[in-house]
């Protein structure tokens, strides 16, 4: 079954070229390979048998391919535009914020990201930019060093020339020791593919190949070699030809197995195989050690969404996406301000690679907030947080606000501080946000500050506390994490009403750490266009606005010299009715995008197919 193909019109002014990308199973198991394309819900392109191939064309972005519905497994992941972009993933399901394999495996250890060991070679244009092959040979960070291992693991993505076809081979037997090898090249043989005559089914292929296990002195059965699909010493073990089968023959019909001998010990008795066995071996992963097939775990049920009321949409790509090299100075310690120098490379400049916040002014009634992350290996988009006015409830989300200022003058401490439920004074502990945000009290009191000189602010973070696995550069005893991911979604409901007095409503993002130094004091941001750490306005009124009736957005980052005009005044504003932001960072497609929607149903768990439509409006 050929790829179904989700043309990005929104991404790509010129047709993509289309790849041709190979499977081949050399596993003892049937492949089933699932397959998704930019976040949306998996789908079974291919049933694989052992030695058989299956060929996809793809084109346009994000696709992954894997075997089982299971988010749990060893990710292929490839993006076709001006060049071919792959990758081997293995990071655990859902891990959060963590910038290193043991921390994520510790956060979410017992959902693993490997299930089946897997290689990628390119069959042309090898060794051009990046273009190599990569291994993949079990869950550990050595046997699989080739592979993304961690959200952030930025290196692991490499590029070749558009016109590059690819061979991607679950159990593979290739590559060296560090690579998911097999000892000396020369003790061992790859299996070869069996001919599939003219009138079969590659697709339906279901004979299998069958071996001798390897014997040691004496003639015990040893497991030398047999966790990494290896053939041990190739003068002690002999394959068996496959059965020819006749040209006339149905293949589904086909019925030879794989032959195998237990493993035996020193008076007979069988053994079960070792315990890093499971995480390279060949056999079914779904095999447990009583013989019983465990269920497939299916993904949670897919969202078909129906057609979206766009109201305008704005789209930052490329270099206006921050995809260029650079950096900015991060606070490592308050007091004395200090900072230090941070490079970043992400294709959605410092807000890709930084945990973030979101910042409201009044006036404003805030009806309700979404969050969706997805892990980096384009598993579905699924919520992490959310709030509701009207059901005055939140989940894994904190409201907080520059109010819980130092006044010493030392410095001990960043202003971030649990906060009212009217945003206006702090609290001890978190409280549920009652949706308004008023306008400034009194815009003659000079420093003020908002709720008095500007509207009312609060900012929102996760129910996390910050770590040093979680939260970037300073932060104190009551600082929280933002959130994290090379794709992520924000939808927020509000109502930018008329206010009295400044009239000045704001929806913008800062990094997270921007919120723990002091977000009008010491911090990573810079001032004006010089973005150092980044700020995105996802739709704000200006002063070059002064009816206040238009809706500006504005991305700044670095030293400010990319600058991308056009978003001045961009949005209608809604005085009397609800409208929905939806802000999209998604690395992958070197793209942020804001689109304002009618409506939008916070009762989703994923964003499935509805994710398609807000890339390609």
């Amino acid at each position: 079954m050929s790829t179904k193909m989700i043309l990005a019109t929104c991404l790509f002014a010129a047709t993509a070229s289309a790849e041709n990308v190979n499977f081949l199973n050399l596993c003892d198991y049937e492949i089933q390979l699932f397959h998704s394309q930019s976040a949306a819900a998996v789908s079974l392109e291919a049933n694989i048998p052992t030695g058989g191939k299956h060929s996809s064309t793809v084109t346009g972005s994000a696709h992954m391919f894997r075997h089982t519905s299971n988010p749990s497994s060893t990710l292929f992941e490839i993006s076709i535009a001006d060049s071919i972009f792959y990758d081997i993933s293995i990071i655990v399901t859902n891990p959060g914020y963590c910038d290193d394999y043991d921390v994520c495996k510790r956060k979410n250890g017992t959902k693993p990201g490997f299930n089946v060991p897997m290689s990628v070679v390119p069959t042309s244009n090898g060794n051009k930019d990046t273009c190599s092959s990569l291994f993949c040979a079990g869950d550990d960070k050595t046997l699989c060093a080739d592979a993304y291992l961690f959200p952030m693991d930025n290196t692991k993505t490499h590029s070749c020339p558009c016109g590059t076809s690819f061979d991607v081979t679950f159990c593979h037997v290739n590559g060296d020791n560090n690579n998911g090898g097999h000892g000396n090249q020369e003790q061992q043989e790859q299996k070869e593919l069996p001919t599939i005559p003219s009138g079969a089914n590659p697709d339906q292929q279901t004979s299998k190949l069958v071996e001798n296990p390897i014997q040691q002195e004496g003639g015990d059965t040893t497991q030398q070699e047999m966790a990494y699909g290896g053939n041990g010493n190739q003068g002690q073990q002999e394959q068996k030809e496959m059965p020819t089968m006749p040209s006339v023959a149905n293949s589904d019909q086909q019925t030879s197995k794989l032959e195998e001998n237990p493993i035996q010990q020193e008076g007979g008795d069988t053994t079960l195989p070792m315990d890093n066995v499971d995480n390279v071996s060949k056999k079914n992963p779904l095999q447990s050690t009583n013989g019983d097939v465990s269920p497939i775990v299916q993904d949670d049920v897919s969202i078909v969404a129906g057609p979206i009321d766009v109201r305008a949409k704005y789209t930052y790509s490329g270099e206006c996406a921050g995809n260029v090299p650079g950096t900015y100075d991060a606070v490592v310690d308050l007091p004395t301000c200090t900072k230090k120098p941070v490079e970043v490379n992400s294709r959605v400049g410092p807000l890709g690679s930084s945990s973030v916040s979101l910042v409201l002014r009044g006036p404003m009634s805030v009806l309700n907030i979404a969050v969706f992350t997805s892990n980096g290996a384009y598993d579905p988009l699924k919520r992490v947080s959310s709030y509701s006015s009207a059901e005055q409830t939140t989940d894994n989300l904190v409201f907080m606000s520059n109010v819980g200022v130092d006044y010493s003058g030392k410095g001990q401490y960043g202003p971030q501080s649990y906060v009212s439920p009217d945003g206006k004074k702090a609290t001890t502990m978190a409280t549920v946000f009652n949706g308004i945000l008023d306008d400034a009290s009194d815009p003659s009191t000079v420093g003020g500050g908002p709720s008095i000189t500007t509207g009312t602010e609060i900012n929102i973070l996760a129910g996390e506390k910050c770590t040093k696995e979680t939260c970037e550069g300073y932060f104190g005893d009551n600082d929280h994490a933002g959130w994290k991911g090379s794709l992520m979604v924000f939808v927020t409901e509000v109502i930018m009403f008329k206010g009295p007095t400044v009239d000045r409503p704001a929806l913008w993002m800062l990094p997270a750490s921007v919120m723990h130094s002091g977000q009008y004091g010491c911090n990573c941001r810079g001032m004006g266009p010089k973005g150092g750490c980044g700020e995105l306005d996802i739709a704000e009124v200006i002063e070059t606005n002064p009816q206040g009736d238009k809706l500006s957005t504005h991305h700044y980052f670095f030293n400010g010299k990319v600058l991308c005009p056009g978003g001045d005044n961009f949005f209608d504003r809604k005085y009397n009715e609800s409208t929905t932001f939806i802000t999209i960072i998604d690395d992958a497609s070197a793209m942020i995008k804001i689109v304002e929607v009618a409506t939008f149903d916070f009762h989703l768990l994923e964003l499935g197919s509805l994710y398609d439509q807000l890339l390609t409006c």
